[in-house]
């Protein structure tokens, strides 16, 4: 596949460094052929969500670029105090967007008890996200400025479903679709956000459809892989490590 650095550009001002760009983007492209991670990510260094009680800290030695893409990877790991495991999470650092399509390429974590998501949330908790083990009370989660739109996350030992959701004060409207093993399988995830209306597909297929409660304030995109809680389920050590692999990322 063709590689290409990546460009973000302004919506007022183009730039071509990760480091020069910040707030609200037009088009994103990360291809992922750079080393170390590039410049417009951030790699968690926390324990997970304490709300999901999930089992793993992230940790940013468990994140790389090679081969042309992003690397997570989850293990068995007992470095981190009061963990048996760790895996990695990324987020953008500054930037976000609202209204586009977000478009990624993936093959997702295998193993039992693995959370792989691709998601994003509202940019009240950019800030706060890198730092704080709970999502509930640190950002005013799920509330205006800080929803949550799951583009993709597989629960635990679900390698055929994929679920895409919105969650909100309102409800948490979604799907779960149906595809072939998402851990073994290439699949291009698609994310199309409008006015008043959220569209997700899997492959060009569309899968999911909600028309109330779209967020329209800016938002962040988030990869990671949790292992265990609410969604993991139950963690067999002997299937680990298992490996999260992003091609690329675009939004347009």
């Amino acid at each position: 596949m063709h590689r290409r650095w990546w460009i973000v550009l302004l919506t007022v001002v183009g730039c071509l460094a990760a480091s020069a760009c910040a707030g609200t983007v037009k088009t994103f492209d990360d291809e992922f052929s750079a080393a170390p991670l590039g410049a417009a990510w951030t790699a968690l260094n926390r324990p997970g969500d304490a709300s999901n009680s999930e089992a793993q800290c992230y940790r940013p030695a468990n994140v790389v670029e090679q081969g042309g893409s992003l690397v997570i990877t989850s293990k068995v790991d007992t470095s981190c105090p009061g963990h048996r495991y760790t895996s990695g999470m990324v987020q953008w650092k500054t930037a976000n967007f609202t209204f586009g399509t977000l478009e990624f390429r993936a093959r997702f974590a295998g193993g039992t008890g693995t959370w792989p998501a691709v998601w994003m949330l509202g940019v009240g908790c950019q800030t706060s996200n890198p730092s704080t083990p709970d999502n509930v009370g640190t950002c005013h989660w799920p509330g205006p400025g800080s929803q949550e739109i799951d583009v993709a996350e597989i629960y635990g030992g679900g390698r055929t479903s994929v679920h895409q959701g919105l969650i909100t004060p309102a409800g948490a409207p979604g799907c779960n679709a149906t595809t072939t093993d998402v851990s073994t399988n290439w699949h291009v995830y698609t994310l199309v956000w409008a006015p008043g209306s959220l569209v997700w597909k899997i492959d060009g297929k569309t899968t999911c459809t909600v028309r109330e409660n779209v967020p329209i304030t800016p938002m962040f995109v988030m990869i990671n892989t949790a292992l265990g809680g609410s969604s993991g389920g139950t963690i067999v050590d002997s299937t680990l490590p298992a490996q999260t692999v992003i091609d690329y990322l675009r939004v347009r």
